[in-house]
């Protein structure tokens, strides 16, 4: 009987990971019971805008669920917050809960973890061996989900003044995947206080070109374009 009702929870789990693969909008799972949002945001195959989504609608989800502090914080410290993949957040996510003074988390278990990934970003190599040493703190190693934004990286240069090249990795079938109307959004990004983000997509460009022939020809070229919005 246990193995039975084993594989009927097993069923749905996989029935609602299935269901809200793609996860347009967070409203559609607001009234799923713990174990559903479970199901739901351990799977790597589901699609989100971004891990910084995730992580603020399990929070919200939490608030709106249990209304006993106490209870929430456990909740969250036990149940939704290990299904965070803090790896693939934005850094400026990361520095932001860093910095906030939510009493929903636990901070001591939460900023251990973010540290151990923004120092991972900032040494992959030199921390690699460390942190596989303590299997408890695996998070960077966490797969990647199906996101609706793409990560930025940065580079800054103190000569030969100081800056800052933005930019974001397309793979050549991202980019096949423009034309004729296709659009990439990236991740937002902080500079000079300000929050921004990119956008790559194709246009047309019309060029008037002079032939030998009496003729002139209007010819449209495609062109790769990419924008920074401010946020």
């Amino acid at each position: 009987m246990a193995a039975e009702a084993q594989s009927v929870v097993g069923a749905a789990r996989e029935f609602l990971a299935e269901k809200y693969k793609i996860l347009d909008k967070f409203e559609e799972v607001m009234n799923i019971s713990l174990s559903g949002i479970e199901a739901i945001f351990s799977s790597t195959d589901i699609q989100v805008a971004s891990e910084d989504a995730v992580y603020n609608f399990l929070l919200e989800w939490a608030r709106a669920r249990y209304l006993e502090p106490e209870e929430r914080r456990e909740i969250l410290s036990s149940r939704l917050l290990p299904l965070v993949r803090f790896s693939h957040m934005t850094c400026a996510a990361l520095q932001e809960i860093l910095a906030c003074t939510d009493d929903d988390i636990d901070r001591e278990q939460v900023t251990k973890r973010i540290n151990e990934v923004l120092l991972h970003k900032a040494y992959p190599t030199q921390m690699e061996g460390a942190l596989a040493a303590d299997v408890s703190t695996l998070d960077w190693q966490s797969a990647e989900r199906t996101y609706g934004s793409k990560h930025v990286k940065a580079v800054a240069f103190d000569r030969p003044y100081p800056q800052v090249i933005v930019y974001m990795d397309l793979t050549r079938a991202e980019c096949s995947g423009f034309f004729p109307s296709g659009v990439i959004l990236s991740d937002w990004f902080n500079l000079a206080g300000q929050k921004f983000y990119l956008m790559a997509n194709w246009y047309w460009m019309r060029r008037q070109v002079v032939q030998l022939w009496p003729l002139v020809r209007d010819i449209w070229k495609f062109y790769l374009r990419l924008v920074v919005f401010r946020y």
